[in-house]
């Protein structure tokens, strides 16, 4: 009887080497999201000393800061290119080596002009290693038949905040600047190159054959679709993430707990995105779309409607659990768009998202000094809102 059964090493040999490979390929795309969350964290916390150095005031600095939404700008619109020239693989290598190395240019600039040409490299490079890991994640999840992109995307969540934590550390205890930026890329740059030999060589493609001029218009539209489904989204992600806090010192009162306002939607965010993923699995990505919808409605409702601080607090935590699934969703139906190459498409969901999140903090800016911030909340929300769900139902009519 026992003649006739293989060997438990042969079985299990050839059974759990495609499986442990898919693993291994999952838990590195982990790694490259945490990467590239920690690059931007780390040297966040330290912008008043570099701000200092720089001797610009706050209008200075801002100008400065918009170089890393030029450069993620002009990489957008190249990246689709380079990535179906070389592959993610090499590209998401290369990307997060010179992201990690121009970071610690920040310690270095002296002038302000320098710090705008610093962030531009910065923001090209980041637009690169953006694409090139979400492409890395999308085949992770091919291989292993079930949905872990909204964990990648929190593994990105958690490098980002690991990073604030370490910046902050080393300027309440004294680190020089150069010495951190130095430290954190050397030891992201290792662990990146350490997890390469487990990434996908080949990416799969979306080619189809019987394109007609008719196809690629439709190509076209939903290239268009992609972009501004991007803007839309980064748009009502921004908002409270970035302005959050001035809101709840400024409509709410609550002075210097204020602080407390991203926290609770970055709360949520993580709470979102570790959790997404099981939730998927039970009752479906439309249903969990949805469902994502209501919370960021409900949630930006409270915050709008509400004169309370901590029915403010909640619904900043709601919506940012919302929001938590809807980048990471984008992501995957923009890498998987027949006809387009994975760059291609996630390259033009890039172009909206850099155009969206420059252009959404300008028209804040300006709708809150002409009526307040929850009149420019609510105008933008619902715009975007509307936009997001249009340009959602185009897109995933194709995919």
């Amino acid at each position: 009887m026992n003649s006739t059964r293989k060997p438990a090493s042969m079985t299990s040999t050839r059974d759990r080497v495609p499986l442990t490979a898919a693993h291994r390929l999952a838990l590195s795309a982990g790694v490259l999201f945490f990467a590239n969350g920690a690059v931007y964290g780390n040297w966040i916390p330290r912008l008043p000393e570099i701000k200092d150095r720089l001797g610009v005031g706050n209008s200075g600095l801002g100008v400065a800061l918009l170089g890393g939404g030029i450069g993620g700008l002009v990489g957008s619109f190249a990246v689709g290119a380079i990535m179906s020239r070389i592959g993610s693989r090499r590209l998401v290598l290369a990307a997060l080596t010179f992201l990690a190395a121009a970071m610690t240019l920040v310690a270095f600039v002296s002038q302000a002009w320098m710090f705008l040409v610093v962030l531009s490299l910065v923001g090209l490079f980041d637009v690169c290693a953006d694409v090139a890991i979400n492409a890395q994640g999308v085949i992770a999840q091919e291989r292993l038949g079930r949905s872990i992109m909204n964990r990648l995307h929190g593994m990105w969540s958690l490098g980002f905040a690991s990073g604030t934590v370490v910046g902050s550390l080393g300027a309440g205890l004294g680190v020089g600047l150069r010495l951190q930026v130095i430290a954190v890329a050397v030891l992201l740059i290792g662990a990146v190159w350490f997890v390469a030999r487990w990434l996908a060589d080949a990416d799969p493609s979306h080619h189809d054959e019987s394109a007609t001029a008719s196809s690629s218009r439709q190509l076209g539209v939903i290239a268009i679709a992609l972009a501004v489904v991007g803007a839309a989204a980064i748009a009502l992600e921004g908002m409270p993430n970035e302005w959050g806090a001035l809101l709840m010192r400024d409509e709410f009162g609550i002075g210097e707990w204020a602080g407390f306002g991203t926290v609770a939607f970055g709360s949520g965010m993580l709470l979102g995105r570790f959790s997404g993923d099981y939730v998927q699995e039970r009752i479906g990505s439309e249903r969990l779309f949805k469902l994502a919808m209501v919370l960021i409605v409900a949630g930006f409702g409270a915050v709008i409607a509400s004169s309370q601080p901590w029915l403010a607090l909640c619904g900043l935590f709601v919506s940012g659990t919302g929001q938590a699934v809807i980048f990471p969703r984008l992501y995957l139906l923009a890498a998987r768009v027949p006809g387009l190459s994975a760059g291609t498409g996630l390259g033009a969901l890039m172009v909206g998202l850099r155009l969206g999140g420059m252009s959404t903090t300008l028209s804040m800016g300006a709708l809150a000094d002409a009526y307040d911030l929850r009149i420019a909340l609510a105008s933008i929300a619902v715009v975007s809102f509307v936009l997001l769900l249009a340009s959602n139902a185009v897109v995933t009519r194709r995919v």
